[in-house]
């Protein structure tokens, strides 16, 4: 512990004056590793209670190993590993004294430092990193931990910098495993009793990829790709009524440019006797970015007379009619419905009387609607679909919201309603994952 500067940081502080840092190795961990950024003495105060703690029970060796697997080291480089192969192409064990030298250069502030800006940025400028390198050469020296020959061919060493980072590559079934990360941050945070907060998951985040964390998922690989291939491959996507809006063009805030076709599409596969996620596909085109939109789940658009087996034909089969139940299609009001007319309008709504099985091969409105009213009510259809997994926030418990489908449900939600339905009415909450295992 540095106890002068905590206290220096506890007093800046409460002055709303942002001049921290001076934290010891072991206060960094802490920080890195269980706390988060924030800027409060209380964090500080449990900073210094943890360090302590941490202290007792490793040695300043191990305490060190873990602060160099855990630490920034530009971009989204974690760890001395990850940094040596992508910025050198190298192991730890083959690096020069110099390489050595950038990397720990590189933690004083990450940003500043990152050799591949400072070498292939136009608006950045190599003798930054060069200067912070023989700075450290220096230190190193100084401290004897370097002959003075060895020292003098560092500082003459030249460093090529791989200029492509292979940790940002685009890796294999992106929709699927950005989902099975999310979804892994989510048990772990309650796991250990923390809040889900955009510092905390981020905090999580880290933790993942810098503890040598082994995740089991469900994906089916040959399943998934072949989702992937079809949605990008097929040709009955309807046209744009109007052509000016065929591509959405996204201005990103690096200064490139996204052209996403429409119209879009997601697709989920669930394997309903356990619930497993096999495939899920968040777009139509092949993603070439990380962590773009991911429609299987973050887009809650009305998804149509597709309600209508779960909202209103799934609760009235249950509630005692059949296939062969009788339902009057007239286009005359149903009490409750509301609206000008009451009644649902547009499709074949005055067919007569119909048979249910009629209604649902046909997806009449005015059938659904009147089953709905009549044999199932909205309250009891909307908790039937919130005991299918569905967000109670996003489901219109009136006419049009369960019958037409203008309540806002992921494609998640709605395969995994269908899945309940497959599974002989027994939900089973969708899982992306089995088993996560740490570095031990």
């Amino acid at each position: 512990m540095d106890f002068k500067r905590l206290a220096s940081a506890v007093i800046n502080t409460l002055r709303n004056e942002n001049t921290h840092g001076g934290s010891t190795i072991t206060q960094q961990l802490i920080k890195n590793r269980v706390l988060s950024n924030e800027q409060s003495y209380r964090r500080k105060i449990q900073e210094a209670f943890l360090a302590i703690e941490l202290e007792s029970q490793y040695s300043k060796d191990e305490i060190l190993e873990a602060y160099l697997n855990a630490i920034p080291l530009g971009g989204i480089n974690y760890g001395v590993k990850t940094a040596a192969k992508d910025y050198f192409g190298k192991g730890l064990n083959e690096l020069t004294i110099r390489e050595c030298a950038i990397l720990a250069g590189i933690t004083q502030n990450p940003t500043k430092f990152n050799p591949r800006l400072n070498y292939y940025d136009a608006n950045r400028d190599i003798k930054t990193t060069k200067d912070r390198t023989d700075t450290v050469l220096l230190a190193m020296y100084n401290a004897g931990f370097i002959t003075k020959e060895q020292y003098n061919a560092a500082l003459t060493e030249e460093v090529p910098i791989i200029e492509k980072s292979s940790v940002s590559t685009m890796y294999d079934m992106p929709a699927f495993v950005e989902y099975a990360v999310d979804d892994v941050i989510t048990c772990m945070l309650k796991d250990r009793a923390l809040e889900n907060t955009s510092a905390n998951r981020a905090s999580m985040e880290k933790l993942l990829r810098t503890g040598g964390y082994h995740i089991y998922t469900t994906v089916i690989p040959e399943i998934q790709n072949t989702v992937q291939e079809t949605l990008s491959t097929w040709d009955g996507y309807p046209k744009i009524a109007d052509p000016t809006y065929s591509v959405k063009i996204t201005k990103n805030p690096d200064g490139t440019v996204d052209e996403t076709i429409q119209p879009q599409a997601a697709a989920v596969v669930i394997d309903q006797s356990s619930g497993r996620i096999v495939a899920m596909v968040g777009s139509r085109d092949n993603p070439t970015r990380k962590k773009l939109l991911n429609r299987a789940v973050a887009s809650n658009m009305p998804i149509g007379s597709s309600i209508k087996p779960l909202s209103v034909y799934a609760p009235a089969l249950e509630n005692g009619m059949s296939p062969a139940s009788i339902i009057m299609n007239f286009a005359q009001p149903i009490e409750g419905y509301g609206g000008s007319r009451g009644y649902p309008t547009g499709g074949l709504s005055n067919q007569g009387p119909v048979t249910m099985r009629k209604s649902v091969v046909s997806s009449l409105n005015v059938g659904a609607a009147r089953v709905l009213f009549e044999n199932v009510t909205p309250a009891a259809s909307k908790d039937y679909l919130v005991r299918m997994g569905m967000d109670p926030d996003t489901i219109f418990a009136d006419g049009p919201g369960l019958a037409l489908g203008t309540s806002g449900i992921s494609m998640l939600e709605l395969t995994t309603g269908f899945a309940t339905i497959a599974n002989g009415g027994v939900y089973r909450s969708p899982i992306s994952f089995t088993v996560v295992k740490d570095s031990r």
